[in-house]
This record gives C-alpha cells, structure tokens and sequence, in this order.
C-alpha cells in the first residue's frame, strides 16, 4: 500500500466524536483479519479501543492513535503511525502482573495436569486384577473386580453403535469401604468443543444397577459441551442473523412488558432497531445432541437448535412467540390505553388502598390477564378480557368494581381480625394489658427483668406508664410468665441489642390494646370465669349484698391493687363468709402473700373498725 493511499491519523481524530463502539461481531473481525494478515504489532491488542467510524471504517486504537483498520471493503490497512508507542507507567505495572499471573496461571495447569494423572492412575487400578492397599478386606477387592467386569462388559456393549463412550471407575476408600463412582465419557468429533463427561455418583451398587445406570446415561438425548470460540462465535452470529432477518418477531417497544418471554423479546427489539450489541450474548445451558450433531442452547431462556455452522437454525416454540406477536400488535392501540391506565393508577397516591395493576397478554387464549394487588395484602382481584374486550373503559369498569368491593373485603377483614384477638385468653387480664403498654412505650429497648422490675418498684431510667411500681404485691415471676404468654400469642416479640435480649410489640400487640371492653360478655358468664377487666366493671356497679359466689374477685389481685378505693366501697356489704375466708389465707400465707392478704383484710374491716369507734 503506498503513502498516498493510508489515511493520516487527523483523519481518525475528525470521525472521532462521531463514532460509536465497535460491537463484539466487529472486533471478532478485525482480530482475525490481523491473525490472518501475519502482521506484528507493538501493542497489545486486548488494551486497545474499537471503534467504528461514520464512515464506517473498523479502527483499532491504542492511546488515542490508529493500529489498523479495517475498510467497509474488509479490507486491511495501517496508518502512519510513531515507530515507537510511548508506554505509561501504569502498562509497564500491567505487564510485571501479567508475567505474575503466567506463573499463577502455569501452577495451575501443572496442578491440574498432576490430578489428572493421579486419576487417570486410580481408573487403572480398577482395571487390573491384582491386590491393593486401598481396600481392606478380600470382600472390598472381589466386589472392585466384579464391578470393573460388569463395566467392561457395558462398555463393549455401548460401543457396538455409532456413539462412543470411555466408561471407567473411580474408587473411594470411605471409612473402610470401598465405593465407586462411573465417569462416562463421550467421544466426538472436538471440533466443535470439548463434551464433559457425566459422573454417577456412587451409591450401593448392585450388578444391575450398574447396567441400567449406564445404559440410561449413554442413551441421554444431550450431552453438555463446552463450545470452541470460533464455533461459538459462528453459532452466535447466526441466531442473531437470524432474529434480526425475522420480522415476524418485531413488536412494538412499549408492549415488551406485557409479552410472555419478556427479556427475551427486549434482546430482539435491540438487536433489529440497532443492528449490534455491545456485549456478547451468553449461550446458555449450550448440549451437544448425538442423534444429529446440533447444537442446543438458550438465549434470555428461549431455547434453540443450530447445526454446528450455523446453517439450520430451529427455535423452540417459534409458532407461538410470532402469534404472540402477532396478537400483540393487532390490538396495540388498545394495549396501550390499557397500560396507560394501570400507569397512572399505580402511581395516584390519592387512592388510599394503593392497589397495583398489571397485565399479561396471553396469545393462546388470545386474552389479556389483569392482576390487582392491594398493598395491605388483604385482597387480589384477577380479570380475564377476551379478545373483543380489550379496551381502556371495560379495564377501568373492573378495576373500580375491585376498589370498591376491597373497602367490603377490608372491613370484613378487620372484624375477623378483631374478633380473633378478643378470643386470646389474655383479654381482660390488666396485668398482661400493662406489661404491653410498658412494652409499646418502650419498644425494642426494654427487657423483660426490666418490665418486671418497673411494675413492682418504679425505674426511672426508662419510660413509665401510670402503673408503674404498683404491682409490688405480685411475684416478678408472675409478670415474666405474663410476658412469655405475650409472645406465645404473637403480641410480642423479641429482639437484640448487643448481648441483652429486648422487646418488641407487633402489630397485633397493638391492636390488642387498643381494644374497647365488651360489657355485653358478662351476662354469659359465671362468676367464676370473670376476667379482671369484667369485675372492674362488676364492682364499679356496686349493688346489692355481697353473696359467696362473687368471692372469686378475691383472686384478681390486680383489680384490687389498681382500684382500691372501689373495692372498699364494693366490700362494704361483705358477709361474716367473706372475712372467715380472708382470716383464713391471712394465716396460711407469707412473704407477699401474707401481704396481700393483709391488705385485703384492711379493705374488707374498713366498716367494723369504723363502727367501733363511733361506739366508743
């Protein structure tokens, strides 16, 4: 090539702001055709940019000056450039780590190198009848020899067709047994790539077993291969020539999302609007099929069938991803008013239940599926518009109907919910009630020795409720077992802070406090089975002469340490029975028991120390 002929490096510059990226198709290229041309360059070629030009030149560049180029003519050229490339600091450190990673790199090859041969070693062990350390009785060493035979002999059997296999075994010595495992190995033509053996693993083998695990492996359909690059590179090309070239695939960009496959579909609308991809696209899951030599992998989970150059190419369900399509299309304008409607649905913060819609096209029933989400996961409504139905009006019709029938379904929902928290066996119970409280004002920093404490004698180092230090006369462990049947019913939960083990109030530990007293209940209920909720009500009423079948309130000690002064009035008419009984646990009892019940005598005597005074 003459002088004349070689564009100058200011040639390049002036394209520059007007390029684009050269995609990896375009630099598979360019590197092939300077392989091919024998040309030794100065630079290394992985740390170089390319790019494609707007007069649709391929150039390699290296620090901002043209290597080569490739003309729209596939044709090779090299510019004028300095005899010497000035090399930065940073590229000569490149170089001392790229001569580091050789020798990583070539450890590793001799490592692997080193475990092949010891494998290659041990599958020949298995095949000679001789005596061997690894196996500790005479049983271990006949068992190997019958296995090898049982191999050999499927091995000469598999092979009589046109697939072939290297089958051998590997032995394990595991806790003084013998076990092996088969590796199968398919012989092909590696031109196209290196098959990878499949390995049954090993299990208690059986003669049969032997056979019919390897005749089921080598009648596999598939076998997984790891492609050549060049094969890889031809196979690449061709799908994406193929999705390219194939209208019958291109949608509309706004209908994507409603697609089945919808990843896949955005690969093919960037590959046919654009022409190029920045990044090699990944060969999924790549097989090699013996009954015909193709090659079987996935794109974006979209299956394909190529022969090994690109020639045939097959695509797993392409029928129903056109009519898809196809569909799609027939009805855009009408798809897109619907996606214009659950746009702005989704985003109306003034619709207060936020319900999420969206949509799938379904080509095989020629329908589009709506789904409805509530945020508060109450409620999911799903609608089905068959072909004629698709329209903006008949989507905003169902989804008003759902909204309003949501507002029902909440309301029902909040009554069960109500009603399963009144049938805990805490409600009522004002002692569990005032460990929540104390809990919620203290929520995720208090631990339960704390609430404990509190409650009989006042901390001041956290944050109180009215009733705390009031609760002196009941046990702390009383109110640690409280605290247990909170989180035994889902009222409360624990956390951690460091090493202590704190508590948290749930959402339905909330609620449950929250909840009005039900005065009706007690017209159903026995003395006997009254919560301390209930006689608070029962003695506030405070009628009547008090008869031995409300003495069970004597029990409830909660109520009379937190309502004292309405105990004492409600025990005014307390009879001689009453005092026996006080007098009674008063002499049983001790510690605070004992004081318990002497504050109860103190209530229940109030009138007959007043009595006698007034007589004196």
């Amino acid at each position: 090539m003459n002088k004349k002929s070689e564009p100058s490096a200011r040639f390049f510059y002036l394209f520059m702001p007007k390029s684009r990226p050269a995609t990896w198709l375009e630099k598979e290229m360019m590197l092939n055709l300077i392989k091919k041309s024998g040309k030794k360059l100065d630079v290394d070629l992985d740390k170089c940019d390319y790019i494609r030009s707007s007069a649709g030149n391929l150039v390699c560049m290296f620090e901002d000056q043209p290597v080569f180029y490739v003309t729209k003519g596939c044709r090779l050229a090299m510019p004028p450039r300095p005899k010497k490339i000035k090399t930065s600091l940073r590229n000569k450190n490149l170089k001392k780590l790229a001569k580091k990673d050789a020798k990583k790199k070539a450890a590793h090859e001799k490592q692997v190198e080193k475990q092949r041969e010891k494998m290659a070693q041990i599958a020949e062990q298995g095949k000679e009848e001789i005596d061997r350390s690894l196996f500790e009785t005479v049983q271990d060493r006949e068992k190997r020899m019958r296995w090898v035979k049982v191999i050999d002999e499927e091995a000469e059997k598999v092979n009589c067709g046109e697939m072939k296999f290297d089958i051998f075994p590997v032995f394990e010595d595991s806790l003084g047994s013998v076990r092996m495992r088969i590796v199968v190995q398919p012989k092909m033509d590696k031109k196209i790539g290196e098959i990878m053996p499949k390995q049954i693993p090993p299990q208690n083998w059986s003669d049969d077993m032997v056979r019919e695990r390897i005749e089921r492996v080598t009648q596999s359909d598939a076998f997984e291969i790891r492609l050549n690059k060049d094969v890889e590179y031809n196979l690449r090309a061709s799908v994406l020539n193929y999705i390219k070239n194939n209208q019958a695939l291109a949608i509309d960009t706004a209908l994507i999302s409603l697609m089945p496959h919808a990843e896949f579909f955005k690969f093919v609308r960037h590959i046919q609007k654009n022409g190029y991809i920045l990044k090699p696209v990944e060969l999924q899951k790549p097989m090699i099929l013996p009954a015909n030599g193709m090659v079987r992998f996935y794109i974006y989970d979209v299956m394909f069938t190529v022969s090994p150059d690109g020639s045939v190419i097959l695509m797993k369900k392409a029928a129903s991803f056109e009519n898809a399509v196809t569909f799609a299309n027939a009805h855009k304008n009408d798809l897109k008013a619907c996606m214009r409607v659950a746009e702005e649905l989704n985003k109306n913060e003034s619709v207060s239940c936020s319900p999420y819609l969206a949509f799938q096209l379904d080509a095989v029933a020629k329908t589009l599926d709506a789904k409805l989400v509530f945020d508060d996961g109450i409620d999911t409504h799903e609608e089905v518009f068959k072909e004629a139905d698709i329209r903006a009006s008949k989507v905003i019709q169902w989804v008003q109907m759902a909204i309003d029938g949501h507002a029902a379904e909440v309301k029902k929902h909040k009554v069960e919910e109500t009603e399963r928290l009144y049938s805990i066996p805490l409600y009522g119970n004002l002692l569990a009630l005032y460990v929540l409280k104390l809990i919620r004002k203290n929520d995720g920093k208090i631990t339960a020795k704390t609430v404990a404490r509190d409650l009989r004698q006042k901390d001041k180092k956290i944050n109180g409720i009215p009733e705390s230090g009031k609760f002196g006369l009941i046990r702390a462990e009383e109110i640690l077992d409280v605290v247990d049947e909170l989180q035994e019913y889902g009222l409360v939960k624990t956390g951690k802070i460091g090493h202590e083990i704190v508590l948290n109030i749930t959402d339905d530990g909330r609620e449950f406090a929250r909840l009005r007293y039900r005065k009706t209940r007690m017209k159903s209920l026995d003395f006997k089975d009254y919560t301390d909720a209930d006689w608070v009500e029962f003695v506030a009423k405070n009628e009547g002469v008090r008869t031995a079948e409300e003495m069970p309130l004597l029990e409830h000690r909660a109520v009379l340490i937190l309502y004292p002064e309405e105990v004492k009035e409600y025990l005014k008419t307390a009879s001689d029975e009453w005092k026996m009984y006080v007098d009674m646990m008063r002499d049983f009892a001790s510690g605070h028991e004992r004081e318990y019940w002497d504050m109860v005598h103190e209530m229940i005597s109030v009138d007959e120390e007043n009595d006698k005074e007034s007589n004196e």
